[in-house]
Order: C-alpha cells, then structure tokens, then sequence
C-alpha cells in the first residue's frame, strides 16, 4: 500500500520539518478563525430573534452559506498548506483563493442574515465591502508574486478591520438597531 502520510498536515510537518512559511500558515490559520468567530458573534441573534420569531426560517437556512464557508475556509487552509510544501501543483493566486474566496462569502453570508434580522445598516455593508475587497486584494497581490504568507496576513486583516470597527462604533449601532427593532414591536 503507498505511504499517504504526506496528505495530511501535521505529517508534512512530521516529513519535512517546520518551516517559517508552515507556521506562519498555521499562526494565520488560527488567527483567522478567531477573526471569524468574533465577527459571528457581532450579530445580535438573540434579542433579534426573540423580537421576530418569523425570522427563524431566515436565520436558519442563512446559516447554512455561512458554515459551508467555514469549512470551505479550513479546506483552503489545507491547500494552502499543500501549496507551500510544494504538493499542490496550482498558482499562488489560486491557492490564496482557496482561502480568501471562503471568507468574503461567509462575511455576506452573515451580512445577509444580519440584515434580515435588524435591517440594513450601512456600517455593517461598509466592513463587509471592506471584507470582500481584502479578499480580492489578497488574491491579486499572490497573481502577483508577493508571497502567500503576507496575503494570507492581508486577508487576516480584512475580518479583523470589521471586528475593530465593530469594537470602537459598531456596538453603537447594533444597539440603535435594536432598539428600532422593539420599538416596533413594543
């Protein structure tokens, strides 16, 4: 039986060592994740849902493009890791995309069920946009030629914008759209 150890990560780790460019991937994976759990956990479900019990269909089936994003993201991590061993035989830009293409979809996706709940907010389509062109960015800066691990540091970036300025106005908002919301139901 031929050895299949070199397709998973950890065992190109245990095959060929650690390199600068594997943690970086692995460092940017993780940060990535939290990046994007963080910018989940923005929308106000809860209080949202407990107002509009009419949308739970909504909310339901949103989160299904928003978890296929998810693991389409850790999927494209794992090309990406294949991409730096030198196993994936595609281009930079494409093996970014695997990864970038993932985030900017699940960033609508929860911008979608977001706005379906509370409404449009023009703050939250700004991050998004902010999100979608980070994505793009990180792909045409791989096409051409800058390394993956700093497009994978720009596409780092773009969920992490949204959560600092979410941080510093976003609850702002949030709060207002709430408050219009049980206004309305009151």
């Amino acid at each position: 039986m031929p050895d299949r150890s070199h397709r998973n990560p950890r065992a190109i780790v245990a095959n060929h060592g650690w390199s600068v460019d594997a943690a970086l991937v692995g460092l940017g994976g993780t940060g990535l994740a939290f990046t994007l759990w963080w910018v989940y956990f923005i929308l106000p479900s809860g209080r949202a849902l407990h107002l509009q019990r009419d949308k739970s269909f909504i909310f339901g089936y949103g989160h299904m493009v928003v978890f296929a994003a998810i693991a389409a993201t850790g999927a494209g991590l794992h090309v990406l890791a294949y991409y730096i061993d030198h196993e994936a035989h595609i281009s930079a830009a494409t093996a970014i995309a695997m990864v970038a293409v993932p985030v900017a979809i699940y960033k609508m996706g929860l911008t979608y069920v977001y706005s379906s709940l509370v409404g449009l907010d023009g703050l939250h389509l700004t991050t998004t946009a902010v999100v979608v062109a980070g994505s793009g960015l990180s792909i045409a800066l791989a096409a051409t030629g800058v390394p993956v691990t700093l497009c994978l540091l720009v596409l780092i970036l773009t969920p992490a914008t949204a959560v600092i300025v979410d941080e510093a106005v976003g609850h702002r908002h949030r709060a207002a759209a709430l408050e219009r919301l049980g206004a309305r139901f009151s």
